[in-house]
C-alpha cells in the first residue's frame, strides 16, 4: 500500500539522519542549556559571600532565597495553561511562542546576571538593602531556572529522531554547574579574604548566558532545515502517490482521515498526559523535587555551629560539591544506555532508587545533622557527602524522567480515537509531556522548598 511505502521512507530518512546533522543538534542543545540554572547555582555557589557582604550574617537568609526561587515556580504552570489555550492544532503557535519565550527568558538572565556584576559596589546599595536586593535577584534567578524547563525541554523533542537530544541539553546544565564550581574553588568564597569578587564569578556566569544564545540561535537555524527536509518529504509523497495511481482514491480517504486527526492533535496530545505510562515518572519527579529542594534551606544548619571561619569554609564545600555531583549525577544519563523497551523495569528502578535515597541518605541527612548540627568540621564533611550523593542520585533520575516520558510518547501505539498517529502528532506529544513534566517537577520543588521554609522559621 502507498500509506506503508511512504511510513518507509520516513524510516529510511530517520535511519540515514547525516551524523553531522546529528552533531549540530547535539553541540546546539548543549549550549542552549548550560543557563539554566546557572544564576541560581551561582547564588549558592557565592553563599559565604552574601551572608557576610550583603545580608549581615543572617543565615535565615538562605531559607528564604529557596523561597524565591521556590515562588517562580508558578510561571512554569501559567505557562503550560497558556499553551493549552492558545495552540490551534498545526503546531504553528507553540512554535513561535517558544521561540519568542526562549529569547525573552535569555534576555531576562542576561540582565539579571548584569544586576549581580554592577550593584554592589564597595559595601554599597542602590534603592534597597543588600538583603532586598539578594531576594529580588533570587526571584529573577528562580523565574529563568523553572522556565528552562518548560521551555527547553520541549524544545529539545523537536529533534524527535535524535534520541541525544535531551541528554544534551542536559549536560549542558551539569557543564555549566561544573564551570562555576571550578570558578567558585579557585575564588575561595569561604576563605577571609576571596581571590576575586562576587563581580568577577558573576561575570562568569554571563559569560555562560553568551553560549546559550548561541546554542539558541543554532536551534533555530537546524530547525528550519528540518522543516525544509519534511517539506521535500512530503514532496516526494506526492509524487509517489502519482504513480499508484491505483490506490488514489483509498490514500485520498486515508489523508482525509488524517488531517482530521490533525486537527485534533492538540486535544489527544493533552489527553496522552493522563496514560498510565506517565504516572510513575511523574510521581517520581515530584517526589524528588520535594526531597530534594527542601534542603537549600535547611542544610546550612548542619554547618552553621562550626566554630572560628569553619562554618563559611564548610558552607562554601557544601555548595561546590552540590555543583560536581549535580554534574556528575547528570553526565551518567549520557553513559548508562537507556533503553525504552524496558519501560515496566524503569519504573520499578526509579521507585527503588528514590526509596533507598530518601531511607539512606535524605532521613539521616534532616533528622541528625540539619536539626541538631554539628560542632566539629571533620563531622561536617559528613552531611556534605550525604547532600552531595542526593544531589547526583536526584540530577540522574530527574533527566532520566524526561527522558523516559518522551520516549514513551514518541512510541505511542495508534488505538481506536487515533486511526493514524503521525510524526507530527508524536511530536507534539513529546512536546507537551515534557512540558508536563516540567511543571510536575516545578510544583514538587515549590512545595518542597515552602516546608522547608516553615520548619526553618518555626522550629529554629
Amino acid at each position: 500500500m502507498l500509506n506503508d511505502h511512504s511510513t518507509n521512507i520516513d524510516d529510511n530518512q530517520e535511519r540515514q539522519r547525516p551524523s553531522a546533522s546529528s552533531s549540530k543538534e547535539c553541540l546546539s542543545l548543549f549550549c542552549l542549556g548550560t543557563c539554566a540554572w546557572a544564576l541560581v547555582n551561582g547564588i549558592f555557589a557565592e553563599l559565604p559571600i552574601l551572608i557576610r557582604d550583603w545580608c549581615n550574617n543572617d543565615w535565615s537568609i538562605v531559607s528564604n532565597i529557596a523561597l524565591c526561587i521556590s515562588l517562580s515556580n508558578l510561571a512554569p504552570f501559567l505557562w503550560t495553561v497558556f499553551h493549552s489555550t492558545s495552540d490551534r492544532g498545526d503546531g504553528t503557535t507553540t512554535n513561535y511562542s517558544a521561540v519568542i519565550g526562549i529569547g525573552f527568558l535569555l534576555a531576562f538572565g542576561t540582565m539579571t546576571s548584569l544586576f549581580f556584576i554592577l550593584l554592589h559596589n564597595d559595601g554599597d546599595f542602590v534603592l534597597f538593602s543588600g538583603k532586598a536586593w539578594i531576594l529580588l535577584l533570587s526571584a529573577c534567578s528562580g523565574l529563568v531556572g523553572t522556565m528552562s524547563l518548560v521551555l527547553f525541554y520541549p524544545r529539545a523533542t523537536a529533534f524527535s529522531s535524535n534520541t541525544k537530544a535531551i541528554p544534551s541539553l542536559a549536560n549542558g546544565t551539569a557543564m555549566a554547574n561544573f564551570l562555576l564550581a571550578i570558578v567558585a574553588m579557585i575564588q575561595n568564597p569561604g576563605g577571609s579574604n576571596p581571590n576575586f569578587s562576587l563581580s568577577t564569578y558573576f561575570t562568569t556566569v554571563a559569560f555562560v548566558f553568551v553560549i546559550s544564545v548561541m546554542g539558541f540561535i543554532g536551534t533555530i537555524v537546524l530547525l528550519v532545515e528540518q522543516k525544509k527536509k519534511n517539506k521535500n518529504s512530503e514532496e516526494l509523497k506526492l509524487l509517489l502517490s502519482k504513480q499508484y495511481s491505483s490506490v488514489a482514491a483509498e490514500e485520498t480517504s486515508m489523508n482525509s482521515a488524517s488531517h482530521r486527526i490533525s486537527a485534533s492533535s492538540s486535544t489527544s496530545s493533552r489527553f496522552v498526559v493522563c496514560d498510565p505510562r506517565f504516572r510513575i515518572p511523574y510521581l517520581i519527579q515530584f517526589l524528588w523535587n520535594f526531597a530534594v529542594f527542601f534542603l537549600p534551606g535547611v542544610v546550612p544548619y548542619a554547618v552553621k555551629s562550626i566554630p572560628g571561619n569553619g562554618s563559611p569554609l564548610a558552607l562554601s564545600y557544601l555548595t561546590i560539591s552540590q555543583l560536581l555531583s549535580h554534574t556528575i549525577g547528570t553526565a551518567l544519563t549520557s553513559i548508562i544506555s537507556f533503553q525504552h523497551q524496558k519501560g515496566d523495569n524503569d519504573d520499578y528502578r526509579l521507585t527503588m532508587g528514590f526509596g533507598l535515597a530518601i531511607a539512606l541518605f535524605w532521613v539521616p541527612l534532616v533528622f541528625r545533622f540539619c536539626i541538631w548540627g554539628t560542632t566539629y568540621f571533620l563531622v561536617s564533611l559528613i552531611p556534605i557527602a550525604m547532600n552531595a550523593i542526593l544531589c547526583g542520585c536526584y540530577s540522574y533520575t530527574s533527566t532520566r524522567c524526561f527522558q523516559i516520558v518522551a520516549s514513551r510518547a514518541r512510541n505511542t501505539p495508534a488505538t481506536e480515537s487515533t486511526i493514524t498517529v503521525d510524526q507530527q502528532q508524536k511530536q507534539e506529544q513529546q512536546e507537551y509531556v515534557t512540558r508536563i513534566m516540567g511543571v510536575v517537577h516545578q510544583l514538587g520543588a515549590m512545595i518542597g522548598s515552602a516546608f522547608g521554609f516553615w520548619m526553618v522559621t518555626k522550629l529554629k
